[in-house]
């Protein structure tokens, strides 16, 4: 399960995002970083699935988002990678139109696992930013691509996780959580600076994403009532995971973990300066047990170059012209 929430409509910020990446702890993973999906240059901005080459989050120095989250849904075998969906938005030239490329996705006949597909893009170049915005969706495994652009409501505060759009999936406890929650941030207005106004954004987010129902997961379903997913040993957990293997190794006693892995918060001025802040939540050691590394509120830290980091801040700005 993943969770992400948004708004567009904040008046020194174009874009504020927050989402949070649920995984088993076992699954090899890059944390973010400059690169370019295994091509010459780095303008690409995300952590990287090392099983399947995609990413589940990113933005490109044009300022192009992509959030994908998968559907939740009885594991099938497909082809196809539903990450390359991510990647190939983060890649396309600069220039070409949000519009454009949903009409041409929605024209494949490709089989993907069910996913929900947020795309961000710069309504143009100039300040102050804004952006276009829409969900791409096969609405389940198998199915055809379709996407619609986000409406009102849903620029001013929105939230998405691994239900069905249109199907309930927007109902989701967590997501209607998150936007209750999210809500108050962007009304509160201070007379900060603009360091002490992204440190009290990004800290705020943060909390918001560490949310955890008071209740334990004890079925597949309870992960739709908590923002952060515990850590939770899929041995008691029915339906969660796949088949569990039968001995017991340190890799595979760490294969049976699984929870929030890490939280990002992108939030992007009107005038086009980008801070993006990955920070870990459950990790697993060497031993295979898991451990919380996140950071405790009270100030982004000093970025530290090294994927054992728990923290990762980049600061950028998109082009104007």
């Amino acid at each position: 399960m993943c969770i992400a929430l948004w708004s567009l409509e904040h008046p020194d910020y174009a874009l504020i995002l927050g989402a949070n990446r649920d995984e088993f702890l076992a699954r090899p993973t890059q944390a973010a970083h400059f690169h370019a999906f295994g091509e010459s240059g780095d303008g690409v901005l995300s952590g990287i699935d090392i099983r399947a080459g995609g990413t589940w989050l990113g933005i490109n120095r044009d300022g192009r988002v992509a959030v994908l989250t998968n559907i939740r849904e009885d594991p099938q075998r497909y082809t196809t990678s539903r990450g390359d969906l991510a990647n190939n938005f983060l890649m396309t030239h600069p220039d070409s139109a949000l519009g454009d490329y949903l009409a041409d996705l929605s024209g494949r006949a490709d089989a993907y696992a069910g996913f929900n597909l947020l795309l961000f893009a710069p309504s143009g170049k100039g300040s102050p930013a804004s952006f276009d915005a829409a969900l791409a969706t096969n609405l389940g495994g198998g199915g055809r691509i379709v996407y619609r652009h986000l409406d009102a409501d849903e620029r001013s505060c929105g939230g998405i996780s691994n239900g069905v759009d249109g199907q309930g999936g927007e109902s989701w406890p967590k997501v209607l959580e998150a936007r209750q929650c999210l809500q108050p941030i962007l009304q509160h207005q201070t007379s900060r600076d603009r360091g002490e106004q992204d440190v009290h954004l990004v800290n705020s987010l943060f909390q918001v994403l560490s949310h955890e129902h008071a209740e334990p997961i004890a079925a597949r379903e309870d992960l739709r009532k908590t923002i952060q997913v515990p850590l939770i040993n899929v041995q008691g957990v029915p339906n969660l995971a796949g088949p569990i293997p039968a001995t017991q190794s340190a890799a595979q006693v760490g294969q049976l973990w699984y929870g929030t892995r890490l939280a990002t918060v992108i939030l992007i001025r009107r005038d086009g300066e980008v801070l993006f802040v990955e920070r870990d939540v459950y990790q697993l050691g060497s031993d295979g047990i898991p451990h919380n590394v996140s950071i405790a509120d009270g100030g982004i830290r000093p970025f530290a170059e090294s994927d054992d980091a728990p923290e990762r801040i980049h600061r950028f700005r998109i082009p104007s012209s």
